[in-house]
């Protein structure tokens, strides 16, 4: 079995672990290799797809802080050095019935300072008319957001850290972390590798590698469809939708350079489930998706014509 040492070593190729061993390259930290036990880019965890949403609305004044750091620092750094636009700049609502919870992000984002503005129903509907809102809504208008290309992004930060320097080693799945000698060992299906220190950004396979942490972490899958609706996809912002106790929490976004819509419900809670044993989504799960009223902002519901 093959033997090979480094200063860091970084477990998981999604885009927490490319991004962490990309800032590690930057601060000098070499050696470094990101082991991955698929391809980097696959569809197995949590990064695939093509959009995701950033913005500064969290529910704790600390992110809504950082955010503003990541928005006016780290994404155009990442930029710069990747020679591509990853970042497309779009405002971003949350909006819905629970009054408990959005006031609760309202008041991060206060306190943070944000550029996120606390709407009237009225004023909502005149300024982004393509999406629905109840007399009764809760409304944050973010003016930091954006929607980010997720796949360009995770490709970017593989060229940057291979052109880095480090070894990336796909289709290598870690067995083992020993953390019992002076330097930590760490047992792959490909061999052993020893370094100073090791980042975990294993996602739904945390417990594997890191057993102390099997009685807090769950497994909850996450079913997202895609619509074709009877208005254009990009007519609509990004758009988060708090329904309370009755309906949870419900994103979408229009994807990039193509007409659909992206939603999905955000499930925090359920049945544990084995990654590498993931049972393909129900047809009952699209079809709530399609019912919510936040995922019909516009009232498109009978104007849906496909997945």
């Amino acid at each position: 079995m093959s033997e090979r040492t480094y200063g860091v070593v970084v477990v998981g190729g999604g885009v927490v672990g490319l991004a962490a061993a990309w800032h590690l390259l930057r601060l000098g930290c070499r050696p470094l290799a990101v082991v991955e036990r698929f391809r980097i880019g696959h569809a197995s965890g949590s990064s695939h797809g093509s959009v995701r949403i950033t913005r500064s609305t969290y529910a704790t004044s600390a992110y809504a802080t950082l955010m503003r750091h990541v928005h006016a620092e780290e994404w155009p750094r990442l930029e710069r050095d990747a020679g591509a636009t990853l970042v497309h700049r779009a405002d971003v609502l949350f909006f819905g019935p629970d009054h408990a919870a959005l006031g609760g992000y309202a008041a991060a984002v206060r306190a943070a300072g944000a550029d996120v503005e606390r709407l009237a129903p009225s004023v909502a509907r005149y300024r982004f008319p393509a999406l629905r809102f109840t007399n009764d809504a809760e409304i944050l208008h973010d003016r930091t957001g954006g929607v980010i290309a997720a796949s360009e992004t995770v490709q970017a930060l593989h060229r940057l850290v291979a052109r880095g320097g480090a070894d990336v080693l796909e289709d290598t799945r870690v067995l083992e972390i020993d953390r019992g000698g002076e330097a930590i060992r760490i047992v792959s299906e490909r061999g052993v590798l020893h370094a100073d220190r090791v980042v975990i950004a294993s996602g739904a396979w945390l417990r594997e590698l890191v057993p102390v942490v099997r009685p807090d972490v769950r497994v909850v899958p996450q079913t997202v469809a895609y619509f074709r609706l009877g208005v254009p996809a990009r007519s609509l912002p990004p758009w988060v939708h708090f329904g309370g106790a009755e309906s949870g929490i419900t994103y979408g976004l229009a994807e990039l350079g193509r007409d659909a819509l992206k939603a999905a419900h955000h499930v925090t809670q359920g049945p544990d489930t084995n990654p590498d044993e993931v049972a393909p989504p129900a047809y009952g799960e699209t079809d709530a998706l399609r019912a919510h009223p936040g995922a019909d902002p516009c009232g498109a519901g009978p104007r849906v014509s496909g997945r």
